[in-house]
């Protein structure tokens, strides 16, 4: 009997790393175990301070002030299945709103103090609106102002869910009555002093629609609800935003043939406070399968797009990669749509982009995750003139068994002064269940530098292919020689952390290998 050749995938070290001489401010945030796909979020206050909430084990919600203390939030003395997570900062405070499903759905807000003790927390919401876990919080001329979404149902008009509102007054205890603002599911809106302006997307008589209503903070009363346009089947990704005054509805839906939709990127904006709207959409990108939309304004009229997706329908092996668009004139015209990583990178996944605007103006930080070296790591590109062009990509974090990750929900991409922070997932191992929410803080001078030093020291010769023959060798080798030891250890680290020694030792054997021959080796970056 003739065996079929076996072909084997291979990952290449390209680099042996030492400790840089430039080595970036890095530090972990969280003080309790993070479990990956936790919520968690991060702000800067007017001090450009940094808050973070998170959820630990068992549904803790903790709470770490500038200054590096933590306090855990919640009830302690009974079960509790907490859940959902928005924060404002409120001065040198922190108002934090969650929700809690034990004894029953019911909505939290406390005031964390910057230094010393913090008040206690209040029931902002309960069986009126059987809340769930999309949740937003702002705060206005002292006023903070909660939106959720909420499952209650209007049996009248046979829909289930809504958009419900509530303000807190300056006292941070007289709380307005809970309103049924919307139908809908994901809670959107524009806060500026003049107005709340909530947006939703959902039916209205029977039509699915963009929807809007307005609420005047000074006769504290909601207009009538206002149909925007007709609207597709919506993902949930879906943006409200402003930039130089103009207002912004973004979001991912569903067109073409009912049998076989089609994802689009598409949206609408208005100049006068959403008395009339305009429509425009990406049609280059139709047909991607979108994981992450992020759109960024400097105020001034300039606006990136960062989106994250793959071609699978079209191609089921593809990948996830990164997209711009650009826009100097405030959304009236966009550039085409920017890969930023060359062809041959796009074999490996890239994810979950995230950009912010520096200084002086016009200058601009994109961030992603990527695969490219087997394990993921965070890369880094600057641009000095608002996107037209960008510098060469370089990571993060140069360390040998890096394992950095950015999170598709939160923004994770700032800039303080003139320098960049980026709050980045580090897997504890390649389990990839646990993670540390770490804050690198650094300029552009600081990464580059830390590139440059990283190429010096890197050892060429390691990306080689007599060295990828002397790895298969010895792989196969110890094949043959029943040497489990060295092939478990030259296996994937990813298979290693799922599957124990004990148990791959003992699955081997069943076919004996007698001899070995290396018919044709291609490459693709780093794999082989």
């Amino acid at each position: 009997m003739k065996l079929s050749p076996y072909v084997m995938l291979f990952g290449i070290s390209l680099l042996v790393v030492f400790k840089s001489a430039a080595a970036l401010e890095s530090q972990v945030l969280n003080q309790h175990t993070v479990e990956l796909g936790m919520p968690w979020t991060y702000v800067l206050n007017d001090a450009q301070q940094g808050w973070l909430a998170y959820y630990g084990l068992e549904n803790a919600l903790y709470v770490r002030r500038p200054d590096g203390s933590e306090l855990e939030l919640g009830a302690k003395d009974r079960p509790r299945a907490q859940s959902g997570l928005a924060v404002v900062p409120t001065g040198q405070d922190l108002a934090v709103f969650w929700r809690d499903k034990l004894p029953e759905k019911a909505l939290f807000l406390q005031s964390v103090s910057g230094s010393g003790a913090s008040d206690p927390s209040l029931v902002v919401g309960g069986a009126e609106s059987e809340p769930l876990t999309r949740l937003r919080i702002a705060k206005s001329d002292d006023v903070t102002y909660l939106l959720w979404y909420g499952e209650k149902g209007n049996p009248a008009k046979q829909e289930r869910y809504h958009l419900y509102f509530r303000s807190v007054d300056r006292d941070g205890k007289t709380l307005s009555p809970v309103e049924q603002v919307l139908p809908g599911y994901y809670p959107n809106w524009i806060v500026d002093q003049k107005a709340v302006t909530v947006f939703s997307w959902g039916r209205l008589e029977g039509q699915l629609s963009m929807l809007m209503r307005v609420y005047d903070p000074a006769q504290k009363t909601f207009g009538s609800p206002i149909k925007i346009a007709d609207a597709p089947p919506l993902t949930s990704l879906f943006e409200a935003f402003e930039s130089a005054g103009r207002w912004f509805l973004l979001w991912v839906g569903y067109r073409g043939d009912a049998d076989a939709p089609e994802q689009l990127l598409e949206g609408l904006y208005s100049d006068d406070r959403g008395k009339t709207w305009k429509s425009f959409s990406f049609e280059k990108l139709r047909g991607l399968d979108f994981s992450r939309m992020e759109a960024t304004s400097d105020g001034k009229g300039h606006i990136l797009i960062a989106i994250s997706g793959s071609w699978r329908k079209k191609e089921p092996k593809a990948k996830d990669d990164v997209y711009l668009f650009r826009s100097m004139d405030n959304g009236l015209t966009w550039s085409e749509p920017m890969q930023p990583r060359p062809e041959e990178l796009r074999v490996y996944q890239a994810r979950d982009p995230s950009v912010a605007f520096g200084n002086p103006a016009g200058n601009l930080m994109l961030i992603w995750e990527d695969w490219r070296n087997l394990r993921p790591n965070v890369y880094v590109q600057f641009s000095s003139d608002y996107g037209a062009t960008w510098s060469e990509a370089v990571s993060l974090d140069p360390s040998p068994a890096t394992r950095l990750g950015l999170d598709f929900t939160n923004k994770t991409a700032w800039a303080v002064g003139d320098r960049y922070q980026v709050i980045a997932k580090r897997y504890q191992d390649d389990g990839m269940k646990k993670v540390d929410l770490v804050r690198y803080a650094f300029s552009r001078t600081e990464l580059q530098e830390q590139a440059a030093d990283l190429a010096k020291r890197s050892m060429p010769e390691r990306q080689s292919e007599s060295r990828l023959r002397e790895q298969i060798e010895r792989y196969w080798n110890a094949m043959i020689a029943n040497d489990f030891a060295t092939t478990y250890a030259l296996s994937d680290p990813f298979f290693r952390a799922k599957q124990p020694y004990n148990i791959y030792e003992s699955s081997r054997g069943a076919i004996r290998y007698h001899s070995h021959e290396i018919v044709s080796i291609e490459r693709q970056g780093n794999l082989a």
